[in-house]
């Protein structure tokens, strides 16, 4: 009888172990929007939202069978997902990974930095010991782990927290920011990208002026695992990953083991049993009450001793960027234009999609963010953010080859944040594509999107010798976060500068601890216009489905879009082609401008805009001010318009490279079999040339030698048609590497160079008359020994101001025909203008340049 009594006990806690540890199957279900209402309000944790697609989901037995009751059409797509996610990493070496990861450029892995035993990722042991090595190598940045006060977890386990600063056990008067991960203990690279990013600030703080500007004026706070017993308990179940337990392991009325700890935060708590569950054993149940347990309680303890100002708390997957309101989808939070602004930011390089969670995916209530974010009677409001980092195909669990991937995309998200809590100006060039009067003023718009407000001064610098004057630094007061001021600074051009000449400038931004740098570039000179179109019709255009929209536009009544019927479709390429091409002949500078908005943020889905120079057998693809790159997958170079701009904006794309032919123009749509949106829209587009002034330059030149050159380019480029009406007097000319003499079918030198000095000797004395524009490139290489420079100015130039670089690194400047000099070591300066129409011997002691 005792031993029937004791294998009955040991079944049952067999049939306990089992029930614990329940098979979860990857389900895919139809995407609709009732189906989505329908699953939250069943109390099932949405993993994937692809609108007009999918729904993903992770269920055990029990919510198998409760979505077997509902009227959905669903596909089983994985049977066993802890199964699948320890199999596809089965036999693989983490070391071997991870030291293939090592050279890379963007990011490069942290020496401290290792991938963990349990399927890539850290043990919660693995976890704490990297942050005691962190402590014990870096005692002067990053502070010993500590208990958040207010108890422990269910099973006893204490949540650590730590700081990075450049005094961490001083808690300082400077802006703090908060990085959580683990809150769901099945999302482990919540966690693995967080030791990333410690270890990549702690090992580059000497080396990274950025690193340590942000590790001196900001406070670095980070909780490693909200979520320990979770963690611990997949750990134990799954030691080699895949463990798929979500919830705390608080033992509910019932036997139901959890509540989901992104459910049971005070802010709008139990708002709806849609973006939560009042049900013990779902997956998304809320707790009998708000902060009903003690891990959310001691989030909360820890917050309200702080004033964080902005956090990202990290979750996996699906590629989001997520924000505040989550409780509902109808409503914005107050602060929305700068959260979307910040998820613009953060985004920009790893591309996730950005917005409010209510209204990008589903409703969810009681959540840590709209708590950080709306609670701000007990603490101050804190701009909180969920990122989700993986795809689909990542999972919960993904690939070892994944993670060290997952930990790069979350790095500019990362620092971003450290950097937005203090002062951070987002700079717009507002000056036109093209200076038109010599003198003037160089304008920019100024908006402040970093949370502390700090007196800006801004200076421009000339590149070159393009301005002959730029003013002084302008001092702007402290402006307010979000507020957009415009100013500008005044400028003169140095005399002599042409149509069509290319010129530079950087704009210096400094406002407290922020710096920046960029560099503008325009060309000088009056526009001739070529092309205008409203855009109010498609007549000048070809196209099959774009078409007109008067529902967007920037002038009334219409603008040009590829999707005039509403959303565009899936898998769809399209594109619009000006009939007739554009006159680009005489020109020296060319650009086109236009307004454009955009929403492409379903996917891979993008806009590019071509040009062709040979009637549309071949395009090139046009970079502009709003196109980015590295976002084709295979084609990471190609300049897109992709994601969403929901304002319009002016934007010019240079077309230089085409001057002087005919092109036509168009834009191209792509999308892919993922959501669809509302597509790109452009209109008022202007195309404009700066149309070359030629000049003739006369160069007289007696009996025998002379030397010779011209800041003009010849029409004809022909050694014979440049010296066509004298060829007969002329008995050689050189340039250093060749010759050419009539006649003499041996001569090397047929083409005639601007950037060249020439020896040229004549039987009779002669005038050379060179027509032709201007040589805008002033800058010449010069070789190590002697070279022959020519003058590209119009003007003398004086020795003692030539730009000659390096420093110092020439002996001797003299005439080829004549005595003079300029020789500084032997103190010889009978040399002391270089004059147009001449050239010169200069003798260098190695490679450099000279910029007239």
């Amino acid at each position: 009888m005792k031993k029937v009594i004791l294998s009955l006990a040991i079944w049952l806690l067999f049939l306990s172990a089992i029930s614990q540890n329940p098979v979860y199957k990857q389900v895919k279900v139809l995407y609709s929007v009732n189906s989505l209402e329908l699953l939250s309000a069943n109390g099932f944790a949405i993993d994937y939202v692809l609108e007009g697609g999918y729904i993903l989901l992770s269920l055990n037995r029990q919510e198998m069978e409760l979505l077997e009751g509902l009227d959905l059409q669903f596909e089983i797509t994985i049977d066993d997902l802890e199964r699948y996610y320890q199999d596809r990493n089965a036999g693989k070496n983490p070391d071997e990974i991870l030291n293939s990861f090592r050279g890379s450029k963007e990011y490069p892995v942290p020496d401290g930095f290792s991938l963990g035993s349990m399927g890539g990722f850290c043990t919660y042991p693995e976890i704490l010991d990297h942050l005691s090595f962190m402590a014990a190598n870096y005692p002067n940045l990053i502070m010993p782990i500590d208990t958040i006060e207010g108890g422990t977890t269910i099973e006893g386990h204490p949540v650590y927290w730590t700081r990075i600063s450049d005094n961490p056990q001083i808690n300082e008067v400077e802006p703090e920011v908060l990085y959580t991960a683990l809150i769901h203990s099945r999302e482990p690279g919540s966690v693995q990208q967080m030791l990333f990013f410690m270890y990549y600030l702690l090992e580059n703080y000497n080396t990274d002026d950025e690193i340590r500007q942000l590790v001196d004026h900001t406070e670095l706070y980070f909780i490693p695992c909200i979520n320990p017993d979770g963690y611990i308990y997949n750990e134990s179940l799954n030691p080699d990953g895949g463990g798929m337990w979500r919830k705390n392991r608080r033992l509910n009325e019932g036997g139901t083991i959890g509540v989901d700890l992104n459910r049971n935060f005070g802010y709008e708590w139990g708002h709806d049993n849609y973006g939560s569950s009042p049900s013990p054993g779902s997956s998304t149940y809320r707790g009998t009450e708000a902060f009903s347990e003690p891990e959310s309680q001691i989030v909360k303890t820890f917050c309200e001793q702080h004033e964080f100002r902005i956090a990202l708390n990290y979750h996996t997957y699906g590629n989001y960027m997520l924000h505040p309101w989550g409780y509902v989808s109808y409503l914005y939070a107050p602060d929305h234009s700068l959260l979307q602004t910040f998820g613009k930011l953060f985004t920009s390089e790893n591309h996730y999609r950005y917005g409010n969670v209510g209204t990008l995916l589903y409703i969810v209530n009681g959540d840590v963010n709209d708590w950080m974010y709306g609670e701000q009677t007990t603490k101050p409001k804190c701009m909180a953010f969920t990122p989700e980092i993986g795809n689909q195909q990542d999972g919960f669990w993904p690939e070892i080859e994944r993670i060290i991937p997952q930990c790069i995309e979350s790095m500019q998200q990362n620092l971003l944040t450290a950097q937005l809590a203090g002062e951070y100006i987002l700079m717009t060039d507002e000056t036109d594509f093209n200076l038109i009067m010599p003198v003037g003023h160089l304008s920019f718009s100024l908006q402040q999107v970093g949370l502390i407000a700090s007196d800006i001064i801004v200076t421009i610098e000339g590149v070159g010798d393009c301005f002959e004057q730029i003013g002084g630094p302008l001092a702007i007061g402290a402006i307010d976060t979000m507020q957009i001021i415009t100013d500008s600074i005044s400028y003169k051009l140095r005399p002599g500068i042409v149509p069509g000449e290319a010129l530079s400038y950087v704009i210096h931004i400094e406002s407290g601890n922020f710096h920046l740098s960029d560099t503008i570039r325009k060309v000088f000179g009056p526009a001739v216009l070529v092309f205008t179109d409203s855009c109010n019709n498609v007549e000048n255009w070809d196209s099959t489905s774009w078409d007109i929209s008067t529902y967007q536009f920037h002038s009334a009544p219409a603008s040009i879009t590829d999707s005039p019927d509403g959303y565009y479709s899936s898998s769809t390429y399209s594109s619009i082609q000006l009939a007739d091409t554009i006159d680009l002949s005489g020109a020296v500078a060319s650009w086109m401008h236009f307004y454009a908005k955009w929403d492409l943020d379903g996917g891979i889905d993008y806009v590019t805009c071509k040009a062709s120079s040979n009637y549309g057998l071949d395009w090139v693809t046009l970079p502009g001010r709003y196109t980015i790159t590295d976002f084709v997958p295979g084609e990471e170079s190609l300049p897109v318009y992709t994601r969403k701009q929901d304002s319009w904006v002016s934007e010019t794309i240079g077309l230089c490279e085409f001057c002087g032919e005919e092109i036509l123009i168009k834009f191209d749509f792509k999308s892919d079999s993922k959501t669809n949106k509302d597509g790109f829209y452009f209109d008022d587009i202007v195309i404009e040339k700066i149309v070359a002034e030629n000049y003739s330059q006369e160069i007289f030149l007696p009996v025998g030698w002379s030397n010779l050159s011209s800041y003009l380019i010849p029409e004809d480029l022909e050694i014979e048609a440049v010296f066509g009406d004298i060829i007969q007097d002329i008995l050689i000319v050189q340039d250093g590497q060749g010759f050419f003499q009539p006649q003499n079918p041996s001569g090397t030198l047929d083409k005639w160079h601007t950037h060249s000095g020439y020896l040229i000797k004549v039987s009779e004395g002669v005038s050379l008359q060179i027509p032709g524009p201007a040589e805008h490139n002033r800058h010449l290489e010069l070789q190590p020994g002697w070279n022959l420079i020519p003058v590209v100015s119009s003007t003398a130039i004086a020795v003692l101001e030539l730009n000659i670089q390096p420093v110092n690194s020439f002996e001797i400047i003299l005439q080829p025909i004549g005595n003079k000099m300029f020789w500084p070591s032997k103190s010889i300066q009978t040399l002391d203008s270089l004059y147009p129409g001449h050239s010169y011997f200069i003798k260098m002691y190695g490679a450099g340049t000279i910029d007239y």
